[in-house]
């Protein structure tokens, strides 16, 4: 009687033994199920089959082992629904529940039985496992088809928004996840990041993950990666791993990124997103003066992570980084370059590679501004800055920048070094504690050069008894120390001052400071630093002796004698711009001026025109 239901495709009935071996039987009736119990059909005594396939017509619906068992099955037309146990074999969780359709629909979600009738998988709870695609996961297997086809088939439907990874090592070829303008409120799932891992298993001319949204309404929103480990295994592939464009609210929840040789994540008009307690381990490729010295593959420099906007109009914004880690990348770790705003950086750790020397910063950001890096570890920079704000093209500056309350060790440069930016705060670190950095924070003399940027204040942060002293220095030579308040020449055309505020000297037994000067002089690579401490009171007291810098060499001292009320100097000396209501002189409240005459004046607290204050040196 079982052969009514089933019919190869050359016409012949196959053997009961061949088509049900492995079929789950039973289910359908107390008396079937309890006298079959799901036994192979080889065990089972003819009479007990028929009893079994009777059962099945009668009451409309059937338990099969597997989508194939389903295809050579031909199917009585009473019967509306088919129980599979499994995609390939019972059991290997690729099970679902397939309806019988009235239309033909041949896609990856349906299965056509041998009677010419089409069966539609139909999910449970809204969601979809990759094993009901075919997905194995024995990291042999290529499974990059079966992850496409679910994840197609929560984009066309309604129903169903969300894409589930059981625990497994599922190998891909080729890009698995596409997502375009309007896909939203989506879910791809892993059972749990050290279980759950996609095996790159081929060179990528496009990224494995894309999500290309539109402008306004068509942009892809709400979508949410969990518990998921994309792994390069050995750095063997070339290609990136995630592409996302004008995308909202795309959340990432302990995901892994390790090994990929090209960006983990590049993120271009990004917005309004977290990622939390995500890893991101020897990603990025190296530059190219770095790959010779290393001996490696040149495949073009990458971060790990580029965050930026390719947009002139747009920016990627609201992105905060919580408790994730940044580890052994061959690159920059994270790169904010253009039009980025409000990255966050909660708690992140970023660590260098302890044997390879790659020469990037951590962190190098040009062109982002209210942003913040709050309580993170930076360790392991051998040859590079932790942070470093580079030059940026254009109007966007960095600007805006709390740093407050990290820990900063083994630096192979600077901590923290700043080329470019303004009305930055960087308070309550703490430097070389557990390894001394070759610097703690230095100001290039870019920033002091005249140009519309200044305001930094660099306070209340705490060094090893072996940290350097923050200092101001020109890109290619080292200059003085910078004890304390800097106020900088003005942008042309502007009276606004500009300052960089740092802290007392670090090291142990310095003298101390409340207040020193530096001043532009004559052209924009001299500058006027002071050398030695000296307490700024109502008056002057004592002497202050100021070292002249060019190039960042001394080669002249000014000493202001608050004693006698001299000025004296090494040599002749030329301060530009030092009318009363120009740029000028400031020592603490003191404010020091050249009059229409030609005198040298001074007054505690800023002058109200040309002949105010007490003339010195008269």
């Amino acid at each position: 009687m079982w052969r009514r239901f089933l019919n190869r495709a050359d016409g012949r009935s196959p053997s009961r033994r061949r088509f049900l071996t492995g079929l789950a039987l039973g289910g359908l009736s107390t008396p079937v199920h309890a006298s079959v119990k799901a036994e192979p059909e080889a065990q089972l005594p003819e009479e007990k089959q028929d009893q079994l396939w009777a059962a099945i017509e009668q009451q409309g619906n059937g338990v099969l082992s597997s989508r194939s068992a389903l295809s050579v099955g031909r199917v009585p037309d009473t019967v509306e629904n088919i129980t599979l146990l499994g995609y390939h074999t019972a059991g290997d969780g690729g099970g679902g529940l397939y309806v019988r359709r009235q239309s033909p629909q041949a896609d990856a979600a349906s299965v056509q039985s041998a009677d010419g009738a089409w069966w539609t998988l139909r999910p449970y709870t809204g969601s979809v496992s990759i094993r009901q695609f075919g997905a194995v996961g024995d990291g042999r297997a290529d499974d990059t088809d079966s992850i496409r086809n679910a994840c197609a088939f929560v984009q066309q439907t309604t129903t169903t928004h969300t894409v589930t990874f059981p625990s497994g090592r599922y190998r891909v070829t080729g890009p698995i996840i596409s997502l375009q303008p309007k896909d939203r409120r989506l879910a791809f799932r892993g059972e749990d990041a050290d279980t759950t891992q996609i095996l790159l298993g081929a060179d990528l001319e496009t990224p494995l993950i894309s999500l290309g949204g539109g402008n306004r309404r068509d942009r892809v929103e709400w979508v949410t990666f969990s518990e998921i480990t994309f792994r390069n295994a050995n750095r063997r592939f070339q290609g990136d791993c995630v592409y996302i464009n004008k995308a909202y609210h795309v959340d990432w929840l302990r995901c892994r990124f390790i090994g990929w040789n090209g960006h983990a994540m590049y993120l271009d008009d990004y917005w309004d997103s977290n990622l939390d307690g995500c890893r991101f381990i020897g990603c990025g490729s190296p530059s190219e003066d770095d790959a010779t010295k290393g001996k490696l593959p040149y495949t073009g420099g990458k971060a790990a992570i580029w965050i930026g906007s390719s947009s002139f109009r747009v920016t990627s914004n609201n992105l905060n980084f919580n408790a994730c880690q940044f580890e052994s990348s061959w690159h920059n770790q994270m790169r904010l370059q253009d039009k980025v705003r409000r990255v966050h950086l909660n708690s992140c750790k970023f660590h260098g590679n302890q044997r390879a020397k790659i020469t990037e910063s951590q962190l190098w950001v040009g062109g982002a501004w209210a942003c913040k890096v709050a309580g993170c570890a930076f360790a392991y920079g051998q040859i590079s800055d932790h942070i470093e704000f580079a030059w940026s093209k254009g109007a966007l500056r960095n600007r805006g920048w709390t740093v407050v309350g990290n820990d900063f060790s083994y630096s192979g440069r600077a901590a923290i070094r700043i080329r470019d930016g303004s009305h930055m705060v960087i308070n309550g670190n703490v430097f070389g504690q557990v390894g001394i950095n070759k610097a703690s924070i230095v100001v290039e003399s870019s920033v002091a050069a005249g140009s519309k940027f200044g305001n930094i204040d660099i306070a209340h942060n705490v060094y090893g008894p072996s940290e350097t002293a923050p200092r101001i220095q020109r890109p290619e030579a080292l200059s003085s120390e910078l004890l304390g308040h800097a106020v900088l020449r003005p942008p042309e055309g502007s009276s606004r001052a500009q300052t960089v505020v740092l802290p007392e000297l670090p090291t142990e037994g310095a003298a101390k400071s409340d207040m020193s000067v530096i001043a532009q002089v004559e052209g924009q690579d001299d500058m006027l630093v002071s050398r030695h401490s000296t307490q700024m009171q109502d008056a002057l007291s004592g002497t202050v002796t100021f070292d002249v810098l060019s190039n960042g060499s001394p080669q002249a001292f000014l000493e202001l004698d608050g004693v006698d009320r001299k000025v004296r100097a090494s040599q002749s000396l030329a301060i530009k711009d030092a009318r009363w209501d120009g740029p000028h002189l400031e020592i603490g409240a003191c404010h020091l001026w050249v009059d229409a005459s030609g005198a040298l004046r001074m007054k505690m607290g800023a002058p109200t025109s040309d002949l105010d204050g007490t003339v010195l040196g008269i």
